[in-house]
């Protein structure tokens, strides 16, 4: 990963964290914002292979579709995007298309916890608390 694309995610990966620092989401806002650091870690995040700007531009477009679905009070439909998101990731991760630590953080794992994957499962919690 070069040097502006670590510092973009380290930075996105900061704005993740703060954002769920706080114990429980109340509005449709915070979620939209948790959506919308896991946006930015995404643009930020180095896709392989010959069709890496696709797979990115995949994983983009489910959350700007979660976010639509947010945004029009469908949060079901909002989780299920998230979901598809995060199962995305967690195939191109397997099929060596985006680095380990990128896809699931410093762990490693597929575990809800960091990296992408864990971002969508904080973005799905989120919206889960708000009905």
């Amino acid at each position: 990963m070069n040097r502006s694309r670590f510092v973009a995610a380290t930075i996105a990966g900061l704005m993740v964290v703060l954002l769920l620092g706080t114990a429980k989401a109340t509005t449709i806002g915070e979620c939209a914002m948790t959506i919308d650091a896991l946006e930015a870690a995404t643009g930020a995040a180095e896709f392989l292979g010959n069709n890496a700007a696709k797979d990115q531009q995949r994983l983009l477009a489910k959350l700007a579709e979660a976010d639509l679905k947010l945004n029009q009070g469908k949060f079901a439909d909002a989780v299920q995007k998230l979901g598809d998101y995060r199962e995305k990731v967690i195939s191109v991760v397997a099929d060596g298309k985006l680095g380990v630590v990128d896809g699931f953080g410093e762990d490693q794992m597929a575990d809800g916890i960091g990296g992408l994957e864990g971002g969508a499962q904080d973005a799905i919690n989120c919206i889960s608390r708000l009905g």
